[in-house]
């Protein structure tokens, strides 16, 4: 059987449903399913008061959303939203809540899609629920295709690629995104992001500060990387440093994984933290608010309108 293999294999307990999972009790759940199955084990799970960790799920119209959030408006619930611990995304938090910046006031972004870009650009911007207008362009161009989640293509080959250009206004401050739907794996298309504030900026690892009013200071993010040269230690991002300080510091010290991996693993971490310290890091509102944005900026590029947010029941 395949529940017998699975065990075996990985060593872990495989269970007939869910009712033998959670008769176990168990410290969280951890769902990475389609979002109508997510829903539904939510509905039978959330009444046994579990708390549960779920994939950010990419609800496809805004009425998904507001069952969503009708159905897990729960303490016991947290998504599982990595982005903002990528090491060199965590720096620039840091940064920022440092006050070196001042107010941020403007984000240009090109760094995640969707989602994931909205919710850094909440973040950077320290945003809550805000009134939003929306306008965009989408633009297609040829390009050559380049690797993928399976690796290099077997020959040259010409596609047409989109690329999303967006403005986000929130009032006193705004963003811009603009991504490519070959990024993610591109050798081509590189991420860029710049952060600016009353006091300074961050435009990808360059940090530009004003001492004072007619002192200007610079520097730039460096990785502390393990494993190279002469290095005997594994291969391992350790902290993010500049200027003679350290803005980010691996929670996961030394084991071998890759950004995207340690943000993963960061969230498990910050799971645990919230089951018993009651500390959460990325409520049920807060996703519903990002995708929902995500959604206005779909809908803004395929009809070249502009969009606007309206009062929804997750921004009480």
């Amino acid at each position: 059987m395949r529940r017998e293999y699975l065990s075996q294999k990985w060593n872990v307990s495989v269970f007939e449903n869910l009712q033998e999972a959670l008769d176990q009790i168990p410290d969280f759940i951890v769902l990475c399913l389609p979002i109508q199955a997510t829903m539904d084990i939510m509905q039978k799970s959330l009444p046994n008061q579990i708390p549960i960790l779920t994939e950010t799920c990419p609800a496809t119209s805004e009425e998904m959303i507001q069952e969503f959030w009708r159905i897990t408006e729960s303490k016991f619930v947290q998504i599982a939203e990595q982005y903002q611990f990528q090491p060199m995304h965590a720096a620039r938090l840091s940064i920022i809540e440092s006050g070196l910046l001042g107010n941020v006031r403007q984000v240009q972004i090109s760094v995640a899609h969707g989602y994931h870009a909205i919710s850094l650009i909440r973040r950077y911007l320290h945003l809550n629920f805000e009134d939003c207008g929306i306008w965009g362009k989408r633009f297609i161009s040829p390009s050559i295709r380049g690797p993928g989640r399976n690796g290099y293509p077997h020959q040259e080959e010409w596609i047409q690629e989109t690329q999303d250009h967006i403005i986000l206004d929130f009032g006193e401050k705004w963003a811009v995104f603009d991504f490519t739907d070959e990024q993610y794996f591109s050798k081509i298309r590189t991420s860029h992001l710049l952060i600016r504030g009353e006091k300074g900026e961050i435009a990808d690892e360059q940090v530009s500060i004003l001492q004072d009013y007619h002192t200007p200071l610079r520097f730039h993010l460096h990785r502390v990387y393990e494993g190279l040269d002469n290095s005997l230690t594994c291969p391992h991002t350790e902290a993010i440093t500049g200027a003679g300080q350290w803005f980010y510091r691996n929670p996961l010290g030394t084991v071998r994984l890759s950004d995207e991996e340690v943000a993963v693993a960061t969230v498990l971490t910050r799971m645990y933290d919230f089951v018993n310290m009651g500390k959460p890091f990325y409520s049920v509102n807060q996703y519903c608010q990002d995708q929902y944005l995500a959604l206005l900026m779909e809908l803004a590029v395929k009809k070249e309108s502009q969009e606007f947010t309206l009062k929804q029941k997750w921004m009480s």
